[in-house]
């Protein structure tokens, strides 16, 4: 007889997915790992819930863990390499949904609407502050990580806005970099002469606080893009 392998699911994902890993695996979730299951667990998929040495510990047959989504922030990534545990993750399977919506935060940012229309609703006059709106094409566009995200914001703008992004990321080797988007290697440069910053980057010990640093260099060898 064949034991299938368990799979703790920690919060929802598309039925579709589900249903493809139940025809193959027992399936746990979402929600709480049973405590007595916890011996049984051989593969873990999360999106927010913190993978880390507590859980870890809990589950003596983990072998492998997958993230839904990109960043790695919430995962523990040393204590799975040390333990053996394979890390897969989703990279740029939502980049262009996070491009949409980043590109609406900037034009949000750029002619506020939200503030206009409670204005409107509310009766009251709008300042002259609120009547003055941006074209992206006038702000100069900065973006610090060129990974899938970052590189579907830079097409939009460009292609879609007519804009001119400039942009930071030393991880990313030379010929692999877009040709359409102006490469800058120092990172106060790039702040300097951006109206409008775009953040794609994941949150590690070298990007934490990236403002503060004189430097990145120390950034491209861990760099997650």
């Amino acid at each position: 007889m064949i034991i299938p392998p368990v799979i703790w699911i920690s919060e929802p994902i598309h039925q579709d997915a589900y249903d493809l890993l139940s025809a193959q695996t027992e399936v746990l979730g979402p929600g709480p790992i049973p405590p007595e299951r916890e011996a049984d667990i051989t593969a873990i998929i999360a999106r927010n819930h913190p993978i880390n040495a507590a859980l870890v510990g809990r589950l003596p047959k983990l072998q492998v863990v997958g993230k839904h989504g990109a960043g790695l922030d919430n995962i523990d990534t040393e204590i799975l390499q040390n333990r053996g545990v394979q890390i897969f993750r989703a990279q740029g399977a939502n980049a262009g949904s996070v491009a949409d919506m980043a590109v609406a935060l900037a034009l949000m940012l750029l002619r506020a609407p939200d503030l206009l229309d409670r204005n409107i609703r509310a009766g009251d006059s709008v300042s002259t502050s609120l009547r003055v709106g941006y074209e992206i094409s006038e702000r100069r566009i900065g973006i610090l990580g060129m990974g899938a995200i970052g590189q579907a914001v830079a097409s939009r703008l460009i292609g879609g806005f007519g804009a001119t992004v400039v942009a930071f990321d030393p991880g990313l080797p030379e010929g692999d970099w877009p040709k359409n988007i102006l490469r800058h290697n120092e990172l106060a440069t790039l702040l300097g002469e951006t109206d409008l910053l775009f953040l794609h980057l994941p949150l590690l010990p070298t990007t934490r606080n990236l403002s503060r640093r004189q430097s990145w260099h120390s950034f491209a060898a861990a760099h997650v893009s």
